[in-house]
Formats: structure tokens, C-alpha cells, sequence
């Protein structure tokens, strides 16, 4: 009998444990406004995971649907969230499809991205962008002569190098990074588009 007893509690704490939700709110989900929770995937109630499509925008982690439980913090693409009130919203640097995961026992999460987006009024830039694969530096060339602010970032979403220029080509020093992908973010005006480049 007894051990019936301890199968069922088992089971029944089991079952109590897994209506426990962990979610995603901020406008860097799109069409959110703070208002509703897009529920991340768990199997153990401990590990929760959810590929999709995020802007460059903030966000925070939530439990129930409610903010009596919320993790924000400074950092990206990983740390770990602090549930103190008025901890700070999570910053999204870059649009793009990215694979978030959070562990519910450390608050530690992780923002990996998959692909960069590239916005609508891409096609307004004109951009060029050589050489690519670059060596020492790559250029970024516009029809227009406006205010340009051309971004870095590794596969991970850490930024690693920003320059404001207003000219029809902007050079972007390159020798320092390591070889590999990265994620540029071109932005002039209300036109904003991202691509990749690679480093020899």
C-alpha cells in the first residue's frame, strides 16, 4: 500500500510540476507588446528550448504568464537572469531566426543565432558589400551619401565592431577578428538590413 501511495504522490507531483510554464515577452517577439507569454518547449521541466524569429528589441523570460516570477539582465547572448523587480530587459541586437534556451533551476539562458533577417526596406540601401570573404577589411557601398552605422556580430550575437560614417563607401577593419562568419547590420536611416561576411 505504501508503495501505491508513493507511485501515485509521484506521479501527482510530477503532473503539479509540469503546469509550470517558462515564456518569452518583449517586443523583440514580434507582435508582442508585454502583453502574452510565447511559451518555450520543455520534457523535464528544468530545460526549456524555442527556435523562432526575434527583432532587434528586448525581452525577458517569464513564469506563468505572470510577472510575479521574470528574469531579466544585462547580458547577450548568454546569462542569467535575476528575478529582482526592475532587473533590466534582455537587448536583442540583431534581427534574425535564433534558438533560445533557459534553465530553470541556474536562470541561466542563451540566445543563438541561426540566420540574420533582412528587413523589408532592404532594397532602398543599394548595399554592396567586397570583398567577401575579406582579409585585412571590407567595404560597404550605397547609392546615397547618408549617415551609416555598420555593425558587427559573431554567430553567437556578440557584437564586435560598430562605425558611424557618413560616405557612399564605409571600410570596416577586419584584421583583428578571428576567421569565420559574421553577421553585419547595416543601418541608414529608417533602413535597416543585415547579411554575413566571412573573415579569412
Amino acid at each position: 500500500m505504501k508503495k501505491i501511495f508513493t507511485i501515485c504522490a509521484a506521479l501527482f507531483l510530477g503532473t503539479t510540476a509540469f503546469s509550470q510554464t517558462v515564456g518569452l515577452i518583449g517586443p523583440s517577439v514580434p507582435g508582442n507588446t508585454w502583453a502574452a507569454d510565447t511559451t518555450m518547449n520543455s520534457t523535464d521541466n528544468e530545460n526549456f528550448t524555442l527556435t523562432l524569429d526575434l527583432l532587434a528589441d528586448q525581452i525577458k523570460f517569464r513564469q506563468d504568464d505572470a510577472w510575479t516570477v521574470a528574469w531579466g539582465d544585462g547580458g547577450f547572448p548568454s546569462g542569467t537572469g535575476d528575478v529582482a523587480g526592475g532587473s533590466p530587459n534582455i537587448n536583442v541586437p540583431v534581427a534574425g531566426n535564433y534558438t533560445v534556451t533557459f534553465v530553470l533551476s541556474t536562470a541561466a539562458y542563451n540566445f543563438q543565432l541561426n540566420t540574420a533577417s533582412i528587413s523589408e526596406n532592404s532594397a532602398n540601401l543599394n548595399l554592396s558589400v567586397y570583398p567577401n570573404p575579406s582579409n585585412e577589411s571590407v567595404n560597404f557601398r550605397f547609392d546615397a551619401s547618408n549617415e551609416a552605422t555598420i555593425t558587427l556580430f559573431d554567430l553567437a550575437g556578440k557584437q564586435v565592431s560598430s562605425k558611424t560614417e557618413t560616405a557612399q563607401t564605409i571600410n570596416v577593419n577586419t584584421e583583428n577578428l578571428n576567421a569565420g562568419i559574421y553577421m553585419y547590420q547595416v543601418k541608414v536611416g529608417n533602413n535597416v538590413t543585415t547579411g554575413k561576411i566571412s573573415k579569412k
